[in-house]
């Protein structure tokens, strides 16, 4: 072959298939992100050597030279392999373990849990043994909605107790509810990805400008620093600099009802959440404007009280 290159060359150990969307371990094997996803279900390891791997399958970057090959040698092959792939993911049912919440949480926005019931600590303890991962679902009727956490640490008390910590990766729907065999009450979901529909970052550019200037009017406001302590010390220069994570990212800064909250949440159309994520922000600017008005109100008509019954005092003293 002139080109010197072979499909069988960039084939996939693990599907043996042509590598579609390849990444690249730590220990140096590629395969699938795909079958990186589906390996990573199993055991936080590499599939082939064992090696540990931390790696967030879904995030990962891309193997930008192998990539290149295959875009430039196997255009039409890897265009096949990408029709299959969608078919797969969307196929695909992980099943993940749920904690219930008082809160909605979001992708890009760190977490942090205290579990003690004995279900949770058997979900921390298959999360450690296996990928680390678990879906906290706000605890509304109904709601089948939910954000995958990914541990990045844990602090275990004697009696088992347990601070978690995390970071949102992804929303979810679930589906199919298995009550785990043994496991005090713990629940299983199969889980379908809420993907972002296909769009360019400059049909967002519009909502992205006004839901910054948003989140910069509210930290200006933000006396009490109740922001700041979720979080936002960083205030702005913080925030995720791509309109679908910035969606998130500012929709987890304000309590807003937790059906407005599951509606960001289970938005697919980025800027339809970019539009619910600056209407949060600005519904919180106007209530604090709201209550800073009627706290000065108040504070006036003390005064003006205070003086009526000090002249009043004056002339009957008088």
């Amino acid at each position: 072959m002139s080109r010197g290159l072979v499909a069988a060359d960039l084939e996939c150990s693990i599907c043996l298939r042509l590598l579609f969307d390849p990444v690249t371990l730590t220990c140096g094997h590629t395969l699938c992100r795909g079958c990186l996803v589906r390996a990573m279900d199993e055991k936080r390891q590499c599939p082939f050597c064992r090696h540990p791997c931390q790696a967030n399958a879904v995030a990962h970057a891309s193997t930008t030279v192998l990539t290149g090959l295959l875009e430039k040698y196997f255009a039409e092959e890897t265009a096949a392999r990408a029709t299959e792939a969608n078919v797969e993911r969307r196929d695909y049912r992980r099943r993940l373990p749920l904690f219930l919440s008082q809160t909605v949480d979001f992708p890009v926005r760190d977490v942090t849990y205290f579990m003690f019931e004995p279900r949770y600590r058997r979900l921390v303890s298959d999360c450690l043994a296996g990928n680390r991962q678990f879906v906290a679902v706000a605890d509304v009727d109904g709601n089948d909605l939910g954000c995958i956490i990914s541990i990045t640490e844990v602090q275990q008390t004697l009696d088992g107790r347990c601070l978690v910590f995390g970071r949102g990766t992804q929303a979810v729907r679930l589906s199919n509810f298995e009550e785990v065999d043994m496991g005090f009450g713990l629940v299983t979901a199969a889980i379908t990805p809420v993907d972002d529909e296909p769009s360019s970052a400059a049909d967002s550019v519009d909502l992205f400008d006004q839901c910054r200037t948003a989140v910069t009017d509210l930290l200006r406001l933000d006396s009490s620093g109740i922001f700041r302590r979720r979080g936002l010390r960083d205030g702005i220069s913080a925030a995720p600099d791509d309109p679908s994570s910035f969606s998130y990212w500012a929709a987890g800064m304000v309590d807003t009802p937790l059906t407005t909250q599951l509606e960001i949440l289970g938005e697919s159309n980025v800027r339809r959440r970019l539009q619910l994520a600056r209407d949060a922000l600005r519904d919180s600017i106007r209530r604090i404007n709201q209550k800073r008005k009627n706290s000065s109100l108040i504070f006036l008509a003390i005064i003006g009280f205070t003086i009526a019954y000090s002249l009043k005092a004056h002339l009957t003293g008088k």
